[in-house]
């Protein structure tokens, strides 16, 4: 009897084992070169690449047997999803996923706690989480971030023609070349801000807090907007103009940094 109990023992942590195993992802799809490809799951990460083939290729793991990969749509737009086993929101084992698509492709990937990092994309670029990093690199023309707590990592390549950057207490920290007749806004609640710009842009400046500091490199010091409040606001010029920048926090640190 002892040794038929241990082997249905055994036997029941093999199969747990197994079902809790990661699984593997290899999947191809044709792909028009500015599709829209959206990407929606809970947590685990996901990368997203550009590359020359008209085709997307997503590889990486699912977190285990229980979590389903959907894949719906055509060449012209394209999901992607994982969904989890009805009622289970906890312990939950992320999902890597690795995926590459045409560089002219149209972005938008949701998550709550899984980080992305973007790089390699032309058009525009959507991201939202919770409490996830954005992390996008490259000359994508278009960009709309938002995060609650995640930080916020943006490196322009001179192409981004406009920029939204939305965080309540997670940091936002942009390179950028401000393109000319671009439109750039940042705004956060309690997280800092900083910008890097280099020397020789063409910018309008318009920066403001309500208990917040603001340090910059440009322009002159910041002004009190009242003498109740310990509310900061700074306006400058750089070049010509041309692009125009806004940037808003409510109680977090702002820094303009020269480059």
């Amino acid at each position: 009897m002892k040794r038929v109990l241990t082997a249905v023992f055994l036997s029941t942590l093999v199969a747990a084992g197994t079902l809790w195993a990661a699984v593997p992802i290899n999947e191809h799809r044709d792909l028009n070169p500015d599709a829209l490809v959206e990407v929606e799951l809970v947590a685990g990460a996901v990368s997203v690449t550009g590359w020359e083939k008209s085709e997307m290729e997503l590889t990486g793991t699912l977190g285990d047997t229980l979590q389903k990969l959907e894949i719906s749509g055509g060449k012209d737009r394209l999901k992607i999803e994982i969904r989890l086993p009805e009622g289970r929101h906890e312990d939950i084992e992320g999902s890597d996923l690795v995926l590459r698509v045409p560089r002219g492709s149209r972005i938008s990937v949701e998550t709550v706690s899984a980080p992305i990092t973007v790089s390699g994309l032309k058009a525009r670029i959507e991201l939202n989480s919770v409490s996830g990093n954005l992390d996008v690199k490259g000359s994508p023309r278009e960009v709309n971030l938002n995060t609650v707590s995640g930080e916020i990592t943006l490196e322009d390549g001179a192409s981004l023609e406009n920029a939204k950057l939305n965080s309540v207490s997670g940091s936002i920290d942009a390179h950028l070349s401000f393109r000319s007749g671009g439109s750039f806004e940042f705004n956060t609640v309690s997280g800092p801000i900083t910008l890097r710009v280099p020397e020789k842009v063409s910018a309008e400046f318009e920066v403001s807090t309500f208990s917040g500091s603001i340090a910059s490199d440009f322009g002159d010091k910041p002004i009190k907007k009242s003498s109740f409040l310990p509310a900061e606001e700074v306006e400058f010029t750089l070049g010509s103009g041309g692009a125009r920048v806004k940037v808003n926090s409510f109680s977090g640190p702002v820094k303009i940094l020269r480059e």
